[in-house]
This record gives structure tokens, sequence and C-alpha cells, in this order.
């Protein structure tokens, strides 16, 4: 313990006072790194968020464009329907 206590009396008040701004600096730098940690883990949930968006909405398109494609293929028969049934109408 003498010895201890003989080293801490022998520190220079400059030295406890450089390696206390260390620690400081240390945990100011560690606490920056965490507010950037709970940002980018924010915009990572929203980026989620819109991918997941982005699909649904892709999918419903798909629905929509497979039910288009369909109602030309109606339109299509039904024109060929009118195309035979006029087709001995002269003009």
């Amino acid at each position: 313990m003498d010895k201890a206590t003989g080293y801490i009396k022998n520190l220079d008040i400059m030295s406890l006072t450089q390696f206390w701004e260390s620690v400081q600096t240390v945990s100011d730098q560690i606490a920056q790194i965490a507010t950037s940690v709970e940002e980018q883990s924010r915009a990572s949930e929203d980026v989620a968020r819109n991918i997941e968006a982005t699909a649904t909405i892709s999918k419903d398109m798909e629905k929509m464009s497979d039910g288009v494609i369909h109602e030309v293929g109606k339109l299509v028969d039904v024109a060929g329907e009118l195309r035979t049934a006029t087709s001995d109408i002269k003009t």
C-alpha cells in the first residue's frame, strides 16, 4: 500500500489533469459513437420499411397489369368477333 501511495504522491498534477482530460475525451467519443449507431439503426429501419412498401406496391402493380392484359385479350376477342360479324357487310 505504501508503494501505491508513494506513486500517487509522486504523480504530477498535470499528469492527472491530462489523464482526466483523456478519459473525458474518450467518454465523449463513446457517446458520439452511440448516437451515430442509434441514428444508423433508425435509418436502416426506415430503409427496410421502404423496401417492404416498394415490394407491396410492386406486387399490386403486377396484379393490375395481369388484369389489364386479361382485359385486353378479351377486347381482342371481341374485335375479332366484330370483324367476323361485319365481314359480310359491304360499305
